[in-house]
């Protein structure tokens, strides 16, 4: 794998910005330093060093939160709205968002840190369950939920 992805899927970091550490010279394998985001590695038989600090694999951490409405579901936004993270405050290590809520829904939302649970809980060949409730402005006639069930694009 890339040694951008084994930094995230240590738990150590997103992958972006382990792209940023690595470009900025601060990754080195095997002690020895690499810039190359996309520089192949084996996270069960090398060394991962961060700014000359051994990376090994993180406890795995789960944390729910209850996503108020008017939050936008990412780590920092170009508009200064309230983010998951202010609310989540620093816990001290990287954690993820597992699947997004949009700005004008709320409801439960899971962090971690375990990439392994964060893609098979989001791909859609796991076939996971969710349950949404939806709210109206009107009673619903049979139409819409015909609609509901054959599914929709909003917005695009």
């Amino acid at each position: 794998m890339s040694l951008a992805r084994g930094l995230s899927k240590l738990g150590y970091c997103s992958r972006s910005r382990a792209e940023e550490l690595i470009r900025e010279g601060k990754v080195s394998v095997n002690g020895e330093k690499i810039q190359i985001p996309s520089f192949r590695i084996s996270l069960s038989h090398d060394r991962l060093h961060v700014s000359g600090k051994s990376i090994l694999k993180t406890i795995p951490l789960y944390l729910i939160m209850h996503k108020p409405s008017g939050v936008i579901t990412t780590r920092k936004d170009e508009k200064e709205r309230t983010t998951v993270y202010d609310i989540l405050g620093e816990i001290g290590q990287w954690v993820f968002p597992v699947g997004r809520l949009d700005k004008d829904s709320s409801g439960l939302l899971l962090f971690t840190n375990d990439t392994r649970l964060g893609e098979r809980l989001t791909n859609p060949l796991s076939h996971v369950p969710k349950s949404y409730l939806v709210l109206l402005d009107r009673t619903m006639d049979r139409g819409d939920v015909d609609l509901m069930r054959k599914g929709m694009i909003l917005d695009g």
